[in-house]
């Protein structure tokens, strides 16, 4: 696995355990990080402690209005 895919395991497994607890943020929020952020159904966070850092992990859902890409 690469430095990615560990990651994302280690979001998946916290998860799962319960270790990372996700709250809804609202959908306007972070539109300074976010591609298209006009586009964006819900949005969730949760912080991720990594050694001594804690990060902030977020999980935008996007809606497209073109049904070819929605999901």
């Amino acid at each position: 696995m690469n430095k990615y895919e560990i990651l994302f395991k280690e979001i998946l497994d916290g998860t799962r355990d319960g270790k990372l607890k996700w709250k809804q943020l609202n959908k306007r929020a972070n539109s300074e990080v976010i591609f298209n952020p006009n586009l964006v159904f819900r949005q969730f966070s949760s912080q991720l402690t990594r050694g001594d850092s804690e990060f902030t992990v977020i999980l935008v859902e996007k809606k497209y209005e073109a049904t070819a890409f929605d999901f």
